[in-house]
């Protein structure tokens, strides 16, 4: 069932009325929100069966007995006033071992956006104008919770993706709210008949930079249909009690 503040969502109408992306001009076809919506759509009462192949594949997991999904679902995972993060679709499930969230972090002709070298020059320049300005200790706070110690290795952690640290966060807060032991990053790309074969290079070299780096170069490539963990990030403010994570990538032809 996918749901949005008591409502069912039923249709494509249902899902723009209720759960629209951030922009209008992002609804539209071959982008992440629209395509996103229908694929779920379609499956629906069961998972996309990429996704569904994508889970049996892994011993932690099984085929999903019950499941619920909400689009755009916005987490806070710090205490930050301001935007918190926003899941493009967050599924509560439960399997032969318990209950679980994926977290869907939907990609059509999308990037993964800012890395956190310009994240974090943005965030100066917005203290420099507002002394009262929270950006920097939120990527902080952030660095540290999701790759401990080594916050400080600027060589490594700069070039990496600030969306992948918020998608990581917004996963594993789900997780603590929802009493799950387990948490998935879920990268679901939706490709187009027409598609910037570049951009996919590139999201998958952001991708596995970034997991790289978080299992401290043990999983260096994330490749389709496979799970990836379980990942322990560290113990920290953010996160005193940490759900085992895992990180997948999925891809759909929408042609």
């Amino acid at each position: 069932m996918i749901t949005k503040n008591g409502n069912d969502i039923l249709s494509l109408d249902d899902w723009r009325r209720l759960a629209p992306p951030k922009r209008d001009y992002q609804w539209k076809d071959n982008f992440s929100a629209k395509e996103t919506a229908r694929v779920w759509l379609a499956a629906s009462p069961r998972l996309p069966p990429e996704i569904e192949t994508l889970l049996e594949g892994h011993s932690a997991f099984g085929r999903p007995e019950l499941w619920s999904a909400e689009p755009e679902a916005r987490i806070r995972f710090d205490a930050f006033r301001g935007e918190p993060r926003n899941t493009d679709l967050l599924v509560l499930a439960k399997d032969l071992h318990g209950n679980y969230v994926i977290a869907v972090e939907a990609k059509g002709q999308e990037s993964f956006g800012a890395t956190l070298a310009g994240q974090s020059k943005a965030a100066m320049e917005r203290k420099r104008q507002n002394p009262r300005s929270n950006g920097e200790e939120r990527i902080k706070q952030l660095k540290v919770a999701i790759i401990g110690a080594r916050v400080d290795d600027r060589t490594s952690v700069d070039p990496l993706r600030y969306q992948l640290f918020t998608a990581t966060a917004g996963a594993l807060r789900a997780a603590i709210d929802h009493d799950c032991s387990r948490a998935i990053l879920l990268i679901q790309e939706l490709v187009p008949a027409v598609k910037r074969v570049a951009r996919y290079v590139a999201n998958a070299a952001d991708l596995d930079a970034f997991v790289a780096l978080l299992t401290r170069g043990v999983i260096t490539k994330v490749v389709y249909d496979r799970l990836e963990g379980p990942i322990r990030v560290p113990v920290s403010f953010l996160f005193p009690a940490v759900p085992d994570l895992y990180i997948g990538k999925v891809k759909r032809d929408i042609a």
